[in-house]
């Protein structure tokens, strides 16, 4: 139950010329019902890295945790979530639970469910720089713990880069207007690698949007699959 009136409603991190972790969440550890006025609601990442070995952030009841980033939001650092539970986390415009602006993410294993944003992206937001999943789940098992936005209920991608490969899942996501699973639309896009990239056994499994692409839509930039699999049951 804490709260930045600006950035990182549990955790800000800012180191300069950091070669380490700078902050690290480990086994039972809990960031929970943490709100900002602005960017990530439990963690805000603007120098240094973040790691989530394990232990869980959950947004509680708020209607919006942050702006930005309900759970993170990442800004010129890094953040790794290794293992763990991100969910519940509510953003007011993108980034339901991680919003990247500049910077790094990556997700190896875990999930993150239930987690809503008004405008892009349900789960994930990435408008600059790049988010990795390689690993763990992106919504959920059923409707009940999906997660949702107007545009990429799962995943949106409006700069930069997102990769889902080897074991990943985004499941069970819904977008209001376009991009159930995955939203990609990347304005002057100087790189085709600007977009996403789906690869090895990696699924899009049951997502659907009111408007187009149930599973992934892209209104610019581009989307590449070289493997995995895009199903519904």
């Amino acid at each position: 139950f804490c709260n930045a009136t600006e950035n990182g409603g549990g955790v800000y991190v800012n180191v300069t010329g950091a070669s380490g972790n700078s902050f690290t969440m480990d086994d039972t550890a809990s960031i929970k019902s943490c709100t900002a006025s602005s960017n990530g609601g439990a963690v805000c990442v603007e120098g240094g890295h973040a790691l989530m070995n394990s232990g869980s952030i959950d947004g509680g009841s708020s209607l919006r945790n942050a702006v930005f980033g309900g759970a993170v939001y990442v800004k010129g650092g890094s953040f790794t979530m290794e293992n763990g539970v991100i969910s519940n986390s509510r953003a007011g415009k993108n980034g339901g639970a991680v919003c990247v602006e500049d910077g790094s993410a990556s997700m190896l294993s875990g999930t993150i469910n239930s987690s809503t944003a008004t405008e892009n992206g349900g789960a994930v937001s990435v408008n600059g720089g790049s988010f990795l999943l390689s690993g763990g789940l992106i919504g959920g098992t059923s409707d009940s713990d999906k997660c949702s936005a107007a545009y990429g209920g799962g995943v949106s991608v409006t700069g930069g880069t997102f990769t889902m490969n080897q074991t990943s899942l985004i499941a069970f996501c819904n977008a209001t207007e376009n991009g159930g699973g995955v939203y990609v639309n990347v304005t002057g896009a100087t790189s085709d690698d600007d977009g996403f990239t789906m690869s090895d056994t990696a699924a899009i499994l049951n997502c659907t949007a009111s408007g187009n692409g149930g599973a992934i839509c892209v209104e610019g930039g581009s989307a590449s699959m070289s493997g995995g699999s895009i199903k519904s049951s």
